[in-house]
């Protein structure tokens, strides 16, 4: 927990740059900018959802201490959490980005944490302009096209799946091995990238 929220914390200076050098056009006379932070904070996946959204708050609470933004155009500036909730559902996380996009206050966001969200909101937010710091979804299909508007914190499910078959050819000694994942974006990106790594190792993958 506190080596992912010090993750966040660092992923928080990042947005922040990017929001400033051009993201969402939230009024530079105030003395607080919002970030808005969204994921499942209900739902089958809410615990990620709010461990990501306890990180960040973490991170904006430290910040605040210090005397607001250490540095750059918004110094000094205080930090504003706004969380939706997308239950962990692509349809509920479009709806989301659409409402971030909406609001002109907002100059970056967390999120999401399925990659099937993250993957269904990610083009509202690049053609509205707004900054997208990506902390859990792993999917290859999110930065497989270059977005400048998208920033990745984490390792993606190809370098994963292959990392997995090496532990499973080396450390566990594995000759036959099968595959047990979510019939989601999360759980079909892991198994199609840990196959072919594991069949390369000369390992057997049981279909």
């Amino acid at each position: 927990m506190f080596s992912k929220r010090v993750a966040l914390a660092a992923a928080l200076s990042t947005a922040l740059l990017a929001s400033a050098c051009g993201g969402g056009s939230g009024s530079s006379d105030s003395d607080t900018v919002v970030l808005a932070v969204a994921g499942p904070m209900t739902g089958d996946s809410a615990e990620y959802g709010q461990q990501q959204l306890a990180g960040i708050q973490l991170a904006v609470d430290q910040y605040t201490e210090g005397g607001g933004i250490p540095e750059g155009p918004l110094k000094g500036k205080k930090i504003k959490v706004v969380k939706y909730d997308d239950a962990g559902d692509p349809n509920q996380a479009a709806s989301v980005a659409q409402k971030i996009c909406d609001d002109t206050e907002v100059i970056g966001v967390f999120g999401h944490v399925n990659s099937s969200a993250t993957l269904a909101a990610e083009p509202i937010y690049e053609r509205c302009g707004v900054p997208l710091i990506v902390s859990y979804s792993s999917n290859p299909e999110i930065t497989a096209e270059l977005h400048e508007n998208l920033f990745r914190t984490l390792v993606d499910d190809a370098k994963l799946g292959a990392e997995m078959a090496s532990f499973a050819a080396g450390e566990l000694k594995g000759k036959n091995v099968g595959v047990i994942s979510s019939d989601d974006d999360y759980g079909v990106g892991l198994k199609e990238n840990f196959e072919p790594a594991a069949e390369e190792l000369g390992l057997t993958v049981a279909k």
